[in-house]
């Protein structure tokens, strides 16, 4: 707290969180229009920071050991160490003060408090969901997705939809072991009605250029972002990402054939950020890079 105001922190705008640490992430997901989550990588320390309240749920994700944290958690404090593997879980709305003793590197994932909300809405009262503060757990599964996010991150590859679908995972994961209340899910088989299928598979073909997002698919089908994920890979055997991903491949790979495109613009109509894009899952999918494809 400076001056008596404690800082209300939306981590959904960079700016506001670059002036409470005092300096840019090293990686960042500001700019990549991710729904309901965000992610930056920061390396910081020895630092106190002031009192804050973010108004988002926070994940701190060590990449290395950190041997002396103090946090205090409105008003209880909270002091030890955290081992890579490990998590650190911070609810929203909490008044948060911390000290760190030396220089340390972590992954901080923000959660929007609407996304546990909405995941699953049939089945959760909105006014029922509390999250429990962890200073220290280990969770294999959370770490290795805030990995996963900055791996992806780090090599440039644009990654909206499958960071949408982290962010649903992670929110019904938080829901069922980090909440005051036990929460389940129902349970649906069957996939899509034929209908639904076919209008966001339509929607898919006619957007395929365009940056996809989960939640716009979601809201064709009528459904939560959860729960259409889920529909969606009983119908097609895959997840949606995985069925844009070869949707675009296939285009390009009928445009390496049929038009006088060069690769870098076969890349970007086909809805890739760039020719290294195209060229990683096109030798993923295919077995060869598009050129050596050309050339067969």
């Amino acid at each position: 707290m400076i001056d008596g105001v404690i800082h209300r922190i939306d981590c959904s705008q960079e700016k506001l969180l670059e002036n409470l640490l005092s300096k840019q992430p090293d990686f960042s997901s500001y700019g990549q229009n991710w729904n309901g989550i965000n992610m930056f990588v920061n390396r910081i320390g020895p630092i106190e920071i002031p009192e804050f309240i973010c108004l988002q749920h926070t994940i701190t994700i060590p990449t290395h050991s950190i041997s002396s944290l103090e946090t205090t958690i409105d008003g209880k404090l909270l002091s030890g160490s955290l081992y890579k593997g490990d998590i650190m879980l911070d609810p929203a709305q909490v008044l948060i003060h911390q000290r760190l003793h030396e220089v340390a590197e972590g992954i901080v994932l923000h959660l929007e408090p609407s996304l546990l909300r909405t995941i699953a809405a049939d089945d959760i009262n909105p006014d029922s969901i509390e999250l429990l503060q962890t200073q220290r757990r280990e969770d294999a599964l959370v770490s290795n997705l805030g990995f996963a996010l900055w791996k992806i991150l780090e090599v440039g590859q644009p990654c909206q939809m499958y960071a949408e679908a982290v962010a649903n995972f992670l929110a019904a994961h938080l829901l069922q072991n980090y909440a005051t209340k036990k929460f389940s899910f129902k349970e649906y088989t069957g996939g899509l009605s034929p209908r639904k299928l076919a209008q966001v598979l339509d929607y898919i073909d006619a957007h395929l250029s365009d940056d996809l997002s989960i939640k716009t698919l979601a809201s064709i089908s009528e459904l939560s972002p959860y729960y259409f994920s889920r529909l969606f890979k009983q119908s097609k055997g895959c997840s949606p990402h995985q069925y844009i991903l070869r949707k675009r491949v296939e285009q390009a790979k009928y445009l390496l054939r049929n038009s006088n495109l060069s690769i870098a613009d076969i890349a970007l109509t086909c809805g890739f950020a760039h020719q290294s894009h195209l060229n990683r899952y096109f030798k993923r999918i295919v077995g060869v890079t598009p050129r050596e494809y050309l050339a067969m």
